[in-house]
């Protein structure tokens, strides 16, 4: 477990795949009870989406099934239980792309 968040300049430079390992992502900022309540949020999300952007900062949308959009400031690692979050959007069988700043093709995960 990270003490504290990743760098950005560490964050971008991550393969896609390793957005399949949300364990990567916690830090000492985690705590039992905003972990299940991120959870929930990245179940819901996810269970609602068409399907989920992580961008090359590691913040996030969600393209929802009615056409809506959800955009994040909260970047996968750099806040609290967005390792959470991940395994939210991950458990709900949602699609998920990751894209990187050095290539201009999306992953999905």
């Amino acid at each position: 477990m990270n003490v504290t968040s990743l760098p950005y300049s560490v964050l971008t430079a991550l393969p896609p795949k390793a957005y399949r390992f949300p364990q990567m992502f916690r830090t000492g900022y985690d705590t039992p009870e905003s972990d299940k309540a991120q959870y929930v949020v990245g179940l819901e999300h996810g269970k609602d989406a068409e399907y989920i952007n992580i961008c090359a900062n590691g913040t996030w949308a969600c393209s929802h099934k009615d056409g809506g959009l959800t955009t994040s400031y909260e970047g996968i690692d750099y806040h609290r239980s967005t390792a959470a979050l991940l395994q939210g959007f991950i458990d709900s069988e949602c699609t998920i792309y990751v894209n990187r700043y050095d290539d201009p093709k999306s992953y999905e995960i």
